[in-house]
């Protein structure tokens, strides 16, 4: 009986560990710098932050639930490949994350509950059957990364949300081509991505195409959307993080840039914070 009450928290972080719990605070802020920057009162943006932080969860453990033979390639070992967790427990961890996305969505709008649902139906039949096809899932994980900040502006002037997203999705889709680039042929043939269909050289270029794209975007929301000045100290500060990031891949570091990549996205994603609260 001892040895079962002391697995207990260690699933509990196994858990945890499912939902990518560092992610999932940037999802939270960014849906609610979504609704500040919509100017949506907080009674819609903040349980609308929630829902999507727990959406985000439950799209991260689906994805390892049927990820696991893919995974057992991987150095790092998931909860689901070391046997931690069972998959049917992965189940139910993912079943409650989309439960309480859905259930924080009920609590703003019905607006939100359409959006939630779709966004719960989107990743999980990302993770089912679309993931083999990475040069497609990354377009469906950028939309619903950029996503989060839209759903944040939900009731309000929503189409001020638009261009940030906008740049958030590039910079992202860039980030997953060169992290694709990176894994190399670890999940082939199963999983079959634009540096199997490109070639690294063209996928390189397309990567960092897209993200050198989301850079010129970047002063567009400060000049469009009445953002304070601590935005474009920020923003600076990430574009050259960003374009750093270029020229580790360009380099032929694509996992180096990725890593930067996700660094420059912090800073945006704060820049974006220091423009509605400035």
């Amino acid at each position: 009986m001892k040895g079962k009450k002391g697995r207990k928290p260690g699933k509990l972080l196994d858990a945890l560990r499912m939902g990518r719990p560092l992610n999932a605070v940037m999802v939270f802020f960014a849906t609610v710098i979504g609704g500040l920057l919509a100017g949506a009162p907080p009674n819609l943006y903040l349980p609308a932050a929630l829902s999507a932080t727990f959406i985000s969860m439950g799209a991260q453990a689906v994805n390892d639930y049927f990820d696991v033979e893919v995974d057992k390639k991987k150095p790092h070992r998931k909860p689901l490949v070391h046997g931690s967790l069972t998959r049917k427990e992965g189940k139910y961890v993912f079943s409650l994350y989309y439960a309480l996305g859905l259930l924080f969505a009920a609590l703003s709008s019905p607006v939100h509950v359409a959006v939630a649902v779709l966004a719960v139906i989107g990743t999980y039949l990302y993770s089912a059957k679309i993931q083999s096809r990475k040069y497609l899932g990354n377009v469906v994980v950028s939309l619903f990364v950029a996503l989060t900040m839209v759903y944040g502006g939900i009731g309000g002037d929503i189409w001020r949300t638009i261009l940030p997203a906008l740049i958030i999705f590039l910079v992202n889709w860039g980030r997953e081509i060169l992290k694709d680039i990176d894994d190399g042929d670890i999940d082939f043939p199963e999983k079959v991505s634009l540096y199997h269909i490109l070639g690294r050289r063209w996928a390189n270029f397309f990567g960092t195409y897209l993200v050198f794209l989301g850079v010129v975007f970047s002063p567009f929301p400060y000049l469009f959307s009445h953002l304070d000045h601590g935005y474009i100290v920020l923003m600076s500060l990430a574009d050259l993080i960003a374009l750093f990031a270029v020229t580790e891949a360009l380099n032929n570091k694509e996992g180096r840039a990725e890593k930067i990549l996700k660094a420059a996205m912090v800073v945006a994603l704060l820049a974006f914070g220091a423009g509605v609260v400035g």
